[in-house]
């Protein structure tokens, strides 16, 4: 909707249908209230409508049909709005990936080819201009490779993406199943047990912790250790952050027993 807006709607602000080369008006005025319609048409449709994948390669088709209209209307092989084609071969690569974006990439030759070869043989014209052999075969073949070198890149890029996400997927999967398991276990085991992080500040609790010293999770969540407990083992250790260091590179940890405690 933003590119047919901003296209059709620039060239009438900009009278490039006065040209008898690009066409009239009539073609712009067309697209742009087809596409407003058939985008109204879509958004009603779409919760109704289950097999979203045929439905996605109908709307890329319908864009495909539509560019051809207007390529066809519009001087043919030389209209400035093929690359339009491309939209569609990449949005059919992002969303149905490597098999939308070939079928795309298809539809858009074969119809391109369609209508290079109507203006080649007379049956659309633009004017006085002639179309010369050479500058067709040209023409067809430089979009074609284009259509299809899009396709390729941007169903590879769009499938390593997919790859990407369900590989974080599983990654996130497997790190939440670890952290629950490990909190299982340090929720089970009979001794108390905290950690603490380099600054001393409390980052767990067990069950067992809570029991034997009478204090909740959330009353040490995040409170220094020499703070929650005044031992002098603790104010010690944490007045000399060497000691730190070198008793751990990461969390440390307590036991608390009740004779201990």
């Amino acid at each position: 909707v933003m590119i047919v807006t901003i296209l059709m709607g620039g060239s009438i602000a900009l009278k490039v249908g006065q040209s008898a080369q690009i066409g009239s008006f009539s073609i712009f005025y067309f697209l742009i209230a087809f596409t407003y319609l058939l985008t109204i048409l879509y958004a009603l449709a779409l919760n109704h409508i289950r097999a979203l994948t045929l439905f996605t390669y109908g709307q890329i088709a319908v864009d495909i049909t539509l560019e051809t209209s207007l390529v066809v209307s519009t001087r043919g092989l030389a209209s400035p709005f093929t690359f339009l084609y491309l939209i569609s071969i990449i949005s059919a690569s992002m969303i149905l990936y490597r098999r939308g974006g070939l079928a795309a990439a298809s539809s858009s030759s074969i119809l391109y080819g369609i209508a290079g070869g109507l203006q080649y043989y007379g049956l659309i014209q633009f004017g006085a201009e002639v179309l010369q052999p050479r500058e067709a075969i040209y023409s067809l073949l430089i979009n074609i490779v284009a259509f299809f070198t899009v396709a390729i890149l941007s169903s590879n890029l769009a499938e390593k993406l997919k790859q990407a996400k369900r590989s974080l997927q599983e990654k996130e999967s497997g790190l939440t199943e670890f952290k629950a398991f490990h909190e299982n276990i340090v929720q089970s085991i009979s001794s108390g047990l905290l950690t603490a992080d380099l600054e001393g500040r409390i980052t767990s609790f067990n069950r067992a912790a809570q029991e034997i010293t009478g204090l909740s999770w959330g009353e040490v969540k995040g409170r220094r250790c020499v703070e929650a407990f005044p031992w002098k083992g603790l104010q010690e250790f944490y007045v000399d952050p060497l000691k730190i260091n070198r008793a751990s590179d990461g969390p440390a940890s307590l036991v608390i027993s009740n004779l201990h405690y």
